[in-house]
Parts: structure tokens; sequence; C-alpha cells
């Protein structure tokens, strides 16, 4: 009997660092361009991209505006977007705005869950090059100082890596 409940307080303790991995995303990041690797966009100087991490009880809401894309940035935000998901792994239909302004919106399966102490995030739909799907990687910097998006993605248009690196405000 002692040996089973010394088990449960092992197994409850080893549930609780598990848990305890997931970082604080929370608050309002802004992209540092300069040590991002944006593949082929080319921001203009005053592009200001933020991002707006929510996590609250097992849910993620995810606010992205974008200033001053430039005609030479395409597929980054020109606008603001928010979408919200529960992180527990399951595929949820999700509605995207348009890909460029007046473009109708689209219906995308996502996925979100935690591995370890990084939030992936998993996209699959059709836009109007086709099928894409994409696959997004929070994570933070050693000194909790950046947030960092690694994003692979695939569609008709080719394959893109992105790794982009956000200061926190």
């Amino acid at each position: 009997m002692r040996r089973l409940a010394l088990l449960a307080v092992l197994l409850s303790g080893a549930m609780s660092l598990c848990q305890a991995q997931a970082p604080d995303l929370n608050g309002t990041w802004k992209l540092n361009v300069a040590s991002s690797l944006l593949a082929g966009d080319h921001a203009s100087p005053d592009y200001v991209l933020l991002v707006t991490l929510r996590l609250q009880g097992g849910s993620l809401s995810v606010t992205t505006d974008g200033k001053n894309p430039g005609e030479g940035v395409f597929g980054l935000p020109a606008s603001k977007s928010e979408m919200e998901l529960p992180i527990d792994g399951k595929t949820h239909d999700v509605t995207h705005p348009g890909f460029l302004p007046g473009m109708p919106p689209s219906h995308v399966a996502v996925s979100a869950e935690w591995q370890g102490s990084t939030l992936s995030i998993s996209e699959r739909g059709a836009s109007f090059g086709g099928v894409s799907s994409t696959r997004r990687r929070y994570f933070l910097s050693g000194d909790k100082s950046q947030l960092i998006e690694l994003i692979e993605s695939h569609s008709t248009f080719g394959d893109a890596e992105q790794r982009m690196v956000f200061d926190k405000q």
C-alpha cells in the first residue's frame, strides 16, 4: 500500500513538472526584422508587426497587427487578424481572413499542442493557390526576452521557412 501511495505521489510530481514546462508566452511581441529570417520577403524599413499571445485555461488567442508592410512583403499581414484555439492537440475549423485585401476568408483545419516548452500549431487548408499546410512553433529565447516563431509552409507555389524573432513589449 505504501509503495502504491509513493508511486502516486511520484507520478503526480512528474505530471506537475511536465505541465510546468509550458513557458509564459503571454504578452505583446514586436518583430525584430534585423534578427529574423523572412525567407523571400523583404520588409520595408517602417514595417511593424505586433503579435499578442494570450494563453488562458488551455486556450490560445493570437492577435496579429501588421503596419506598413510595403509592396515587397508578400504574404505578411497588412491588417489586424485574430484567432482563438484550444491547445488540446485536436483539429478545429478556424476561419482565416483573406490572403490579400478583398479576398474571401478561408477555412483552415488547425491544431495546437505543447511539445515540451514549444507551442506547436499545425494548419492545413485550401487557398487561392490550392492546398497549403503550415507548421508554426513558438518558444522563448534562453533569457526569455524574445519570442521565436519558426514557420514551415508548403503550398502549390513552393516551400518556405521563416524564423521570426520578436522582442517583448
